[in-house]
């Protein structure tokens, strides 16, 4: 599934209008919930949010004008055990 920042937006509207605006965020591998059982040392925390380019290639090319770039926005993570000890 693909989302979009319009289809977050929607999301986090309707999180944010029910629960507030400090319900904190997390990442969850719906895998392992579903192979291991739900476990809140399963979350990963978030470590970064970037803008990237939809692009393989590093730089800028010299011989052809590549026009404007497609981005996707990015979400990384990290596990929440590693996240906290690199942040101290």
């Amino acid at each position: 599934m693909t989302l979009t920042l319009s289809g977050l937006r929607q999301i986090v509207f309707k999180a944010e209008a029910k629960y507030g605006p400090d319900v904190p965020v997390v990442i969850i591998d719906e895998e392992s919930c579903i192979e291991e059982g739900f476990d809140n040392c399963l979350q990963l925390g978030i470590s970064d949010v970037r803008i990237i380019p939809n692009w393989p290639l590093p730089g800028v090319s010299i011989m052809h004008n590549e026009g404007e770039q497609k981005v996707s926005f990015a979400i990384f993570e990290r596990h929440i055990a590693e996240l906290s000890s690199s942040d101290d």
